[in-house]
């Protein structure tokens, strides 16, 4: 393992805490959390869960990322097209 690796390694573990979810609830929640977010409701508790597994989890996070990007996009009506997509598939094949 490189520093950088243990580095991160140790912060996740420093900044775990007694009530975590993991990914397959971080993708149930994500979009609930998208939609109230995007309605202006409050969210602040569930949020606080999916955006602690958001920072241990670069996938997670740039998944959450893209929905809230397609979501505003078509909150807009500037829906994305299919080489935004696409992009954005590719940046985030080329960083996991």
């Amino acid at each position: 393992m490189s520093t950088e690796q243990i580095a991160r390694l140790i912060h996740r573990i420093a900044h775990t805490h007694d009530d975590e979810i993991d990914c397959g609830d971080g993708a149930e929640l994500s979009p609930q959390i998208v939609d109230a977010l995007l309605a202006e409701q409050d969210a602040a508790e569930r949020w606080a869960l999916l955006q602690q597994h958001l920072e241990q989890c670069s996938t997670c996070e740039q998944e959450f990322v893209l929905l809230m990007n397609c979501a505003e996009m078509e909150a807009n009506g500037t829906w994305p097209t299919i080489s935004y997509l696409l992009e954005q598939a590719t940046r985030r094949d080329l960083n996991a």
